[in-house]
C-alpha cells in the first residue's frame, strides 16, 4: 500500500537557461529540482540559433539520463513548445535533462520552464 503525500501550491516555476553545443552537435541544458520541491512543467518553449536542424530529447531523473527517464522529444528542436496537458513530474533532488543532438557546433540552445512548484504540507 502506498502512502499518500500532501502538496501545496508554493510558487510558480519559471526557469531560462543556455547551453552552446560541442563540437559534435551536442547541448545539454539540466535543472535540478531542490530538496523539499516537487516540480510540475506545464510548459517548455525550446530554441537554438542552429543552422543545422537538431533534435530534443526531454528525461526526467538522475544526473545521467538514459532511454528509460524519457519524457517528451521533439524532431523540432530548433523551434517547438511543448504545451503539457498532463504535467512533467520532477521530484526532489531529481533532474530534468534537455538534450539537443545535430546542432552546427557553438550555436545556443535555450530553454524556458513554465509549471508549478510544490511542497509537502502536515
Amino acid at each position: 500500500m502506498s502512502t499518500r503525500v500532501k502538496l501545496a501550491l508554493v510558487d510558480f516555476l519559471d526557469e531560462k537557461r543556455v547551453a552552446t553545443a560541442d563540437g559534435t552537435g551536442l547541448a545539454e541544458i539540466q535543472f535540478q529540482v531542490p530538496t523539499g520541491e516537487y516540480w510540475l512543467v506545464d510548459r517548455a518553449a525550446i530554441r537554438t540559433d542552429s543552422a543545422a536542424a537538431s533534435t530534443l530529447l526531454v528525461f526526467g531523473g538522475g544526473p545521467s539520463p538514459n532511454d528509460e527517464d524519457l519524457l517528451d522529444g521533439s524532431t523540432s528542436g530548433n523551434l517547438d513548445v511543448a504545451d503539457n496537458s498532463s504535467p512533467w513530474r520532477i521530484f526532489p533532488g531529481q533532474h530534468l535533462t534537455l538534450r539537443w543532438t545535430g546542432m552546427t557546433a557553438a550555436s545556443l540552445a535555450k530553454a524556458h520552464l513554465q509549471g508549478r512548484k510544490l511542497a509537502r504540507v502536515p
